[in-house]
């Protein structure tokens, strides 16, 4: 895979919400793709509390069961601080 794109359409129709950035790219065939660059999700105290949920369970589940966290690159934010409450 190398990428991850929106046929136009769909680009048309989720852009006017705003929750994806993408780019255009044109195609052999003369037809159009949006290669996706950022999604943009929620509002940012949404995705706090969010957060804080899930570090708080993290949290209560590493003291009841063996808990993991895979991290495949560099984790940072949340992610850092999941992976450091479920180390062992």
């Amino acid at each position: 895979i190398k990428y991850i794109y929106l046929l136009d359409e769909d680009y048309q129709r989720i852009s006017k919400t705003g929750p994806v950035l993408a780019s255009k790219v044109a195609m052999a065939d003369g037809g159009v793709r949006w290669k996706v660059t950022d999604v943009v999700g929620g509002i940012g105290q949404e995705c706090l509390q969010g957060s804080g949920t899930v570090a708080t369970v993290t949290s209560a589940a590493y003291k009841d069961i063996f808990t993991v966290t895979y991290v495949s690159g560099r984790s940072v934010g949340i992610g850092a601080y999941l992976s450091r409450l479920s180390h062992r």
